[in-house]
C-alpha cells in the first residue's frame, strides 16, 4: 500500500507539472525597497519602492493608510522614476487622488500598463512614529501592515536614525515571517529583507533608541524598556520552537514517501530504483520492543546533549547548550546566581550570572566529557577571560563569538556521539551516497534543459526527491533505537505534562531533570514557573543547591522567582543563537501590535 500511495503522488506531481492554467487578469509585487528616515521629533520619512507585474490590462493602484491610530500620515505623493503625478480628479493616467473616511486615507493614482513590469515609489511621512519613554525611545511600527491580499517579493528595508549610532546603543527586533532576516549596520541603521511575504503577513520593525537620539519628540511618562526585552525574549523562543517543529515535520514526511520507478523517463527511473536498493539493504529498522509510550524518569545518565544526539538524528539544536549548562549546575560544578538589586523604592532590577565552582570542576574534569569541558573553557577562559563569575548580558554581547563557539561544539558532540555505537555506520554512508547521487542528478538536469527543455523538470524533480529521501536510509542500531524509545517516552512523559498526575514529592525527586531536560525539550516559560512553585520555600537549598539569591529583602527566595528567574536565564542564554538579543538574526513569529501603514492593490 505504501508502494501505491507513492507512486500516486508521484503521478499527481507530474500531472501538476505539465497542466497549464489559463491565464487571467493578475499582478504580483515583484520587488519592495523601502527606506525610512527617523527625524528628531520622532516622525518617519517613508519612501516605499514597489515594482509591479502587470497580466492583462490595468488602469490604477491604490494604498491606504490607517487614520484615528497612534501615528498620522501626511504629504502622501507618489511618482514613477523622476516623474512626480499630480493630485487631480480628471482620472488621468499620471494623476493620483486623496479620499478620506472614518477609517481610513486612500491614495488612488491611474495608469496605464498592459502585460509589463512598472515601478512607483510612494512618499509619506509618518507623525509620531517613535515614542520617547523615560528609559527609551521606542520605533513599533509595521512597514507592511496584513491588509494586503498579495503575496510580495524581493523585500528590502532600511531605517536610519537622524544621527550616525554606535550599533551597540540600538535594540531592534523583526516581526514576520520565520524566514525573514535583518541585521543592525554599524551606524545604527537598520537592515532588514525577505525573499517572499505571503498575503496578510506583516513584515514590522521594534527598536529600542537612546532618549537623546530624539530631542524633539514629545517625552512620555513610563519605563518601558525591560518589558520589551522579556516580551521580545518569548517571541524568539515561540519562533525557535516553530522552526524546529518545520523540521521535524521535513524529516517525517522525507521518511514515509517511496518512489516508483515506471512513471519517469529512463534516468529517473534508473535514480529511483538506486535509492530504493540502498533504502532496501541498509536501511532496514531493527525490530525492538518498544519501552512503553510514557517514561516518567529518564531512562539512564547520558548528558543531555547526547540525548538530543540520539533523538534528533545526530542533530545538535540550541537547547542543548542551555540543559548542559543546567546539568553541570546540577553537578555542583557551576552555581546560578540571581541578584536583585533596588533601583528605586520598591522596584528591584534582576541580576542574573553563572559562577563556575574552581575547585570541583579541577578534581572532576577527568570525568567530564570533551564538550562539557569545551563549553567550561570557552564561557569561563575564553569569554570571561577566566574570571568565576560570567554575567548572563556578556553572552549578548559576545553573540557573534558565541554562534561561532556553537558550531565547532556541535562537531565535539558528534563526534562523542559517534562513538556510542547509536547509529547504524553503514547506512549513514548509505544515505551520503544517495544524497550525492542526488545532488549530481540535479545538476545533469539543469544541463539538460539546455537540449531537453522542460521535459528535464522530471528528472530534476527525480533528483530533488532522492535527495531529500536520502535522510531515510540512515537508522539506529538496535541498542540505538532502544535508547530512543526509551528516551522518546521520557520526552512525551514531559511534553504532555505528566508529571501534573503525580505528587509533588515524586516530582520533587526528579525536579533536577525536569529542569534540564525540559530545557532540552523546548518546554514554555511557564512551565519552569509552575515547576519552581512546587519547591518548598524552606527546603530550597536541599532541591536547588545550585540556585543563589542575593536580595536584601526579608524573604531573599520564592518559588515564584527561582521560576521567573531560570525562565529568564534560559530566554536569554538562547538570544544569544537567535533573535532576541536586539542584534538581527532570523525573524521572530510574535509581534503585530507596531502602528500599521495600511495596505493596497490595483484595478
Amino acid at each position: 500500500m505504501k508502494l501505491i500511495r507513492s507512486l500516486l503522488l508521484i503521478s499527481f506531481i507530474l500531472l501538476a507539472l505539465t497542466g497549464l492554467s489559463a491565464q487571467e487578469k493578475d499582478y504580483r509585487i515583484t520587488r519592495v525597497f523601502i527606506e525610512a528616515e527617523l527625524n528628531y521629533d520622532g516622525s518617519m520619512l517613508v519612501q516605499e519602492t514597489r515594482t509591479f507585474y502587470f497580466q492583462g490590462k490595468f488602469s490604477y493602484l491604490f494604498r491606504t493608510f490607517p487614520k484615528n491610530g497612534p501615528i498620522a500620515f501626511t504629504d502622501i505623493s507618489v511618482a514613477e522614476g523622476a516623474i512626480k503625478f499630480k493630485e487631480s480628479t480628471s482620472q488621468e493616467s499620471g494623476t493620483f487622488t486623496i479620499n478620506e473616511d472614518n477609517k481610513n486615507i486612500r491614495l488612488k493614482w491611474f495608469i496605464t500598463a498592459q502585460n509589463e513590469s512598472r515601478t512607483f515609489h510612494i512618499s509619506y511621512k509618518v507623525l509620531g512614529a517613535v515614542k520617547k519613554f523615560q528609559d527609551s525611545a521606542v520605533l513599533y511600527h509595521q512597514f507592511i501592515s496584513p491588509e494586503w491580499d498579495k503575496s510580495q517579493y524581493d523585500i528590502l528595508l532600511t531605517v536610519k536614525t537622524p544621527e550616525l549610532l554606535n550599533r551597540y546603543n540600538v535594540k531592534h527586533w523583526l516581526h514576520g515571517p520565520l524566514w525573514a532576516e535583518s541585521r543592525l549596520e554599524f551606524d545604527g541603521t537598520i537592515t532588514a529583507w525577505c525573499d517572499r511575504l505571503p498575503a496578510r503577513n506583516y513584515f514590522e520593525i521594534r527598536a529600542l533608541y537612546p532618549i537623546s537620539t530624539f530631542p524633539e519628540a514629545p517625552q512620555l511618562s513610563g519605563f518601558i524598556e525591560n518589558d520589551i526585552l522579556e516580551q521580545e525574549a518569548i517571541w524568539a523562543e515561540e519562533a525557535n520552537a516553530q522552526r524546529q517543529k518545520a523540521i521535524d515535520a521535513q524529516i517525517r514526511k522525507a521518511e514515509y514517501h517511496k518512489i516508483g520507478a515506471w512513471l519517469i523517463p529512463l534516468l529517473s527511473a534508473l535514480l529511483i530504483l538506486f535509492w530504493i536498493f540502498m533504502f532496501c539493504k541498509y536501511g532496514k529498522r531493527p525490530k525492538v520492543e518498544r519501552a512503553g509510550d510514557i517514561l516518567a524518569k529518564k531512562p539512564d545518565d547520558i548528558p543531555p546533549a547526547l540525548a538530543s544526539y540520539l533523538l534528533n538524528s545526530r542533530t545538535i539544536t540550541g537547547p542543548c547548550l542551555i540543559a548542559t549548562i543546567l546539568d553541570l549546575a546540577q553537578r555542583n560544578l557551576l552555581n546560578f546566581e540571581h541578584t536583585e538589586i533596588e533601583k528605586r523604592r520598591g522596584k528591584y532590577q534582576q541580576q542574573y550570572a553563572f559562577q563556575l565552582n574552581r575547585e570541583i570542576y579541577e578534581i572532576n574534569k577527568a570525568e567530564l566529557q570533551d564538550f562539557e569541558i569545551e563549553l567550561i573553557e570557552f564561557l569561563f577562559s575564553d569569554l570571561n577571560k577566566g574570571d568565576e563569575i560570567l554575567q548572563i548580558k556578556t553572552l549578548k554581547k559576545n553573540r557573534h563569538k558565541f554562534q561561532k563557539f556553537f558550531s565547532k561544539w556541535k562537531k565535539v558532540i558528534s563526534r562523542v556521539g559517534k562513538e556510542k555505537n547509536w547509529f547504524d555506520k553503514k547506512s549513514i554512508k548509505a544515505g551520503n551516497i544517495s544524497l550525492i547521487a542526488g545532488l549530481i542528478f540535479l545538476l545533469i538536469a539543469g544541463v539538460f534543459v539546455i537540449w531537453f527543455s522542460t521535459i528535464s523538470i522530471i528528472l530534476a524533480v527525480s533528483a530533488l526527491i532522492v535527495t531529500i529521501l536520502s535522510a531515510a536510509i540512515p537508522h539506529h542500531t538496535f541498542t540505538g533505537k532502544a535508547k530512543y524509545n526509551e528516551w522518546k517516552a521520557f520526552r512525551k512523559y514531559l511534553k504532555k505534562y505528566h508529571y501534573r498526575d503525580e505528587s509533588e514529592q515524586e516530582v520533587l525527586e526528579k525536579i533536577n531533570d525536569l529542569f534540564i531536560y525540559g530545557a532540552l525539550f523546548g518546554l514554555k516559560q511557564k512551565v519552569f514557573k509552575e515547576l519552581g512553585g512546587i519547591i518548598p520555600s524552606e527546603h530550597h537549598k536541599h532541591y536547588l543547591p545550585w540556585y543563589i539569591m542575593h536580595s536584601n529583602r526579608s524573604s531573599s527566595f520564592t518559588p515564584d522567582a527561582f521560576g521567573k528567574a531560570l525562565a529568564s536565564m534560559i530566554s536569554t542564554t538562547g538570544s544569544a543563537m537567535s533573535s532576541a538579543s536586539g542584534a538581527g538574526g532570523g525573524a521572530s513569529s510574535g509581534g503585530g501590535g507596531g502602528s500599521g501603514s495600511g495596505g493596497g492593490g490595483a484595478g
